[in-house]
């Protein structure tokens, strides 16, 4: 974790402008419970040029919330020394903020990292209109650096001195507040998870990292004062108590930068233990090891009654326009082509759970992006565990495996107010997965493909609200798979299947006549503030000057692949024909039936 920040204002901003970035920055420091140091860099003209009240106003800002150092410095000591690009050659944009962490500014005891980050004009807009933005960015950068992360940040920085290099993510994740004070429970609920206990060894790690802060903050506070006793030693020409002092200082030195390392290995590996454990399951989620003790809630629907023998999809589809031979050959195995009228009949199954969706139940529709940052990825718990059942790109990005990523990453590292929940967004995109733990597992057909489209639900609430909303959330998958005239089932999964950031799930299963038996179709998910931990996602509550982590819900409506083979072998004909269900009809033109092709 990055322990001392440079921020070098290089580009000679207004006075009014660096006084309101430190009194933001505070804020944001105060907002966050950050425990880093900070130095701030500036022209002497600058801070000569805001006078004695702005001079004041930076120093009070930045000192009160525990910066070590404010000092007046020139370029040559702030860029010189670390040979960095200047400003303007740096994709030829004016620098607002540098912010520089690189091995070779020793004499500013920064840069264990060795990374060297460039914010541009263009992400920090200037004050005015745009200053609930910039504080909004602030935030976001502040949690970027603390978190560990290294290389570009989260506006897409330049790095002129150091590739990409692999993120290492870091958050709240679990409360290690919560794990002290409540260790029994929590090795309860994880063994509940079929886990072994864990609390005794992570308040261990918890308390020696505090202890070593401790050192750090106390040998810091000394080290600031023996500096200021040196001078005053100096002044009274006592040489003796000077030296003696110095010898002090440059032992405290070298203290310090053995916790600094020790402090930011045990944050990592604290970090890290905590970011690979699960959700703890709500208390009403059964115990079970499997998908076989799953809870059966409810059944609904009747199961069609056929005068021949129900076939499977893979076996009504190719005529109808499936073609999985040809996308194997395109793109391997878990590829489909769909073509004609089944693609048709594809997209208005899509269409028509959006509007269902955002007509009949208040979801506000988004086209989001399909590839995200490690961080997002994080945020709603596929990284850092799950890595390998994701796609990743040249440039380090990842292909959404759905789009409860993107979704449920719009609140992050925000304080919402608690009159904008319950939040409720719906997106229909394609997803990507590489099925790693699938191996062997619905080979045929087009149950299990490596890209699908899913229309995906969203909930962002409060903690009192999130227990009506998953209910809410389930049935409105319900809705879609009733009015489509599926019978289907509602489980309540296991502790044993539930998903890592869930808990509690209801899986909807369709009835499938062709392979007679009851196949999972949507997954609804309360993950309470797990996510939102990982996320730094609060609201903050009418009356109150706190903040609380909201409350994240995610649940498919539905998977669109899954839907189709359900229409296909519910409304399947004899003569290979498929009935068109009648709430699709007006998306097809009038369209009833698919006809196979001879």
């Amino acid at each position: 974790m990055v322990s001392e920040i440079l921020i070098d204002f290089s580009s000679q901003p207004s006075a009014d402008f660096m006084v309101i970035m430190a009194a933001e920055l505070a804020q944001c420091l105060r907002r966050g419970d950050y425990d880093e140091r900070f130095e701030l860099i500036a022209h002497r003209p600058i801070l000569e040029q805001a006078g004695g009240l702005g001079r004041e106003a930076i120093l009070f800002e930045l000192m009160e919330v525990g910066v070590v150092d404010v000092t007046a410095a020139g370029p040559s000591r702030a860029i010189g020394a670390s040979r960095l690009h200047t400003p303007r050659e740096i994709a030829g944009l004016v620098v607002i903020t540098r912010i520089a962490v690189d091995p070779l500014l020793r004499d500013l005891e920064i840069g264990r990292r060795g990374v060297a980050l460039v914010a541009q004009e263009q992400h920090f807009p200037p004050v005015g209109d745009h200053h609930e933005r910039i504080v909004r960015d602030l935030h976001r950068f502040l949690l970027m650096l603390f978190r560990g992360q290294r290389g570009e940040g989260s506006w897409g920085f330049a790095s002129p001195l150091h590739a990409r290099a692999p993120l290492a993510i870091g958050g709240r994740m679990h409360d290690i507040r919560s794990i002290r004070d409540n260790p029994d429970a929590f090795d309860a609920a994880l063994a509940r998870r079929g886990l072994a206990a864990q609390a005794a060894e992570l308040v261990a790690l918890d308390e020696k990292r505090r202890a070593t802060i401790t050192e750090l903050q106390a040998g810091q506070a000394r080290r600031n004062d023996a500096s200021k006793a040196i001078g005053a030693a100096k002044a009274r020409k006592d040489e003796a108590l000077a030296q003696q002092l110095m010898t002090e200082v440059s032992a405290l030195k070298d203290r310090l930068a053995v916790l600094e390392v020790e402090d930011r290995t045990l944050g990592e590996e604290l970090n890290g233990r905590l970011a690979s454990i699960p959700n703890l399951p709500l208390a009403d989620v059964p115990d079970g090891a499997d998908e076989n003790e799953n809870a059966l809630v409810a059944e609904r629907g009747t199961h069609p009654a056929f005068a021949f023998d129900a076939r499977e999809h893979d076996m009504i589809g190719p005529p109808l326009g499936l073609d999985f031979e040809a996308g194997a050959q395109l793109s391997g195995a878990r590829f489909t082509v769909v073509r004609g009228a089944t693609a048709r009949l594809h997209r208005a199954l899509g269409q028509f759970m959006l509007d269902v969706l955002t007509r009949d139940h208040g979801y506000e529709e988004v086209i989001p992006p399909l590839l995200v940052r490690d961080e997002v990825a994080f945020g709603t718990g596929q990284l850092p565990k799950f890595a390998e059942d994701l796609f990743r790109t040249t440039d380090g990005r990842w292909l959404i495996p759905t789009a409860e990523v993107s979704l449920t990453n719009l609140v992050r590292e925000q304080i919402l107010p608690e009159s904008a929940l319950p939040m409720r967004l719906t997106a229909l995109t394609p997803c990507f997965r590489s099925e790693a733990g699938a191996a062997g597992r619905d080979t045929r057909g087009f149950i299990r493909q490596h890209q699908f489209e899913k229309a995906e639900m969203v909930s962002i609430t409060t903690a009192d609200q999130s227990e009506a909303e998953h209910e809410r959330m389930t049935g409105c998958a319900e809705d879609l798979l009733t009015r489509l005239g599926l019978a289907f089932r509602r489980m309540k999964l296991c502790t044993g299947d539930m998903g890592f950031s869930a808990a509690r799930t209801y899986d909807l299963e369709v009835w499938l006549p062709g392979q007679r038996r009851y196949r999972e179709i949507s997954s609804c998910s309360t993950c309470t503030d797990f996510q939102a931990r990982r996320m730094n996602a609060r609201y903050r509550a009418e009356g109150e000057k706190g903040t609380r982590f909201v409350h994240t819900l995610n649940g498919s409506g539905l998977a669109v692949g899954r839907t189709l083979v359900a229409v296909l072998e519910n409304y399947q004909q004899e003569d290979g024909a498929v009935a068109v269900p009648e709430v699709l009809q007006p998306y097809l033109r009038g369209l009833n039936r698919l006809e196979p092709k001879p």
